[in-house]
């Protein structure tokens, strides 16, 4: 993954060609992150996800801390996923993540 960008998740919903999704409920962040992926890569897009299984782009996987990574992190896995050709990013939220600021800087 490149270097931290404190701009890269700004950067990336500038540059990918539909933008950023953000799944945020008590359940079923998961489940329908994973269906929002599946019908984005069932019409020929490239989409990123982050969240409670990991977070994944192509056929890369990474482990993740957290549902809703730090900020920091947040930040290299965007420019990650955007230098690789993402054309959508998929974020699980949880109301902790979101109360700790972690998409801040995010647009969606």
């Amino acid at each position: 993954m490149p270097g931290m960008d404190d701009r890269a998740p700004e950067r990336m919903a500038a540059g990918l060609s539909h933008g950023v999704a953000v799944v945020s409920a008590t359940n079923g962040k998961t489940t329908t992150a994973y269906l929002v992926r599946d019908v984005l890569e069932s019409l020929g897009h490239r989409p990123g996800i982050m969240g409670t299984l990991g977070h994944r782009f192509g056929s890369a996987r990474i482990e993740s801390r957290h549902n809703t990574p730090e900020a920091d992190e947040l930040t290299r896995l965007a420019a990650w996923m955007h230098a690789g050709g993402a054309s959508h990013l998929i974020l699980e939220a949880t109301s902790h993540g979101i109360a700790q600021q972690r998409l801040d800087g995010v647009r969606f």
